[in-house]
């Protein structure tokens, strides 16, 4: 890869900052002007990083391929702020809640675990909604130690597609989520280690109006999506905590059903034809090669 072009991750957060950029002028105070002053620190350093040509070096290549990482989150806990400022406080759950009823004949956040009432399937599907935190870092951690660096730009640059599509959908479709919608339910009733450590990360990360669609269900499923290309052996431990995550969302009253299933949709997208995308803009189709080229543990250089 020409260490002076844009890659793909860095056309995916200039244009994500360049479409969400006149919204903060709709924000009220003075914070705004710290947001814009930090989106114009990040175009800078990208285009300054990228002009310099540091990606010819190993840690500049490195930080290169992982420098957006920690701008999800950032960019996430924006949203709270870009959703309230563009349609003010209209969250829009009441329509969701209105269609599940007419699909479903109920609310499924709060049917589920009325029908299933079990400490130990409890404590699966919250594991696998905590989990949520970790497949990203594993996925990275994974074809790192496996020296399969084209991979994992490839892959961040899929998963940073399907996050920055997802934070449009937040903006533009705010929903809060049962979870702040409904009676809050107290976790101890539902087991002792995993619905406790779901409350806690939901109350203390959770960015109010980014229920639609799921970024848990959405980026997981790009994830999972990269490791069936790229690492079999955690394409394989996906399997058994992706489906989880997506249940337990449900069953925890953290998403509505139709969150879920929009997530699923966004997630399949982007790792598909996202993915076609990236690697077109990348240039580096070499790295499309398939995942059984690599078995779990293998150190087929992508590079």
């Amino acid at each position: 890869m020409n260490a002076r072009r844009l890659a793909a991750i860095d056309r995916y957060t200039l244009i994500y900052m360049a479409l969400t950029l006149p919204l903060f002028l709709m924000v009220e105070g003075d914070a705004r002007w710290g947001y814009l002053a930090v989106r114009v620190a990040i175009a800078a350093a990208i285009l300054g990083a990228r002009r310099a040509g540091i990606a010819a070096t190993p840690a500049g290549s490195l930080l290169l391929d992982l420098y957006a990482l920690p701008l999800f989150g950032f960019f996430y806990h924006e949203v709270g702020l870009l959703n309230r400022a563009f349609l003010g406080e209209g969250f829009l759950d009441d329509r969701l809640i209105a269609m599940e009823q007419a699909l479903f004949g109920g609310q499924p956040a709060r049917a589920f675990r009325e029908a299933a009432p079990w400490i130990l399937l409890s404590e699966y599907l919250h594991l696998g909604y905590v989990g949520y935190y970790f497949y990203l870092p594993a996925l990275v951690a994974a074809l790192l130690a496996a020296g399969r660096r084209a991979a994992l730009r490839g892959s961040v640059a899929t998963v940073g597609l399907s996050f920055y599509v997802g934070f449009v959908l937040f903006i533009l479709i705010p929903v809060a989520g049962p979870y702040y919608t409904f009676e809050h339910l107290d976790p101890a009733r539902f087991g002792t280690l995993f619905p406790r450590a779901a409350h806690w990360f939901v109350d203390r990360g959770s960015s109010v109006g980014t229920a639609f669609p799921s970024s848990h269900v959405s980026i997981s499923v790009t994830v999972w999506i990269m490791a069936m290309r790229y690492h079999r052996g955690l394409a394989l431990a996906l399997a058994a905590f992706v489906p989880a995550m997506a249940a337990g969302a449900v069953y925890g009253g953290f998403h509505y059903l139709l969150d879920i299933a929009a997530g699923a949709v966004l997630g399949i997208a982007a790792g598909v034809w996202g993915h076609r995308l990236t690697l077109q803009l990348s240039g580096e189709e070499a790295a499309s090669a398939p995942a059984a080229r690599s078995a779990a543990g293998s150190t087929v250089s992508g590079a």
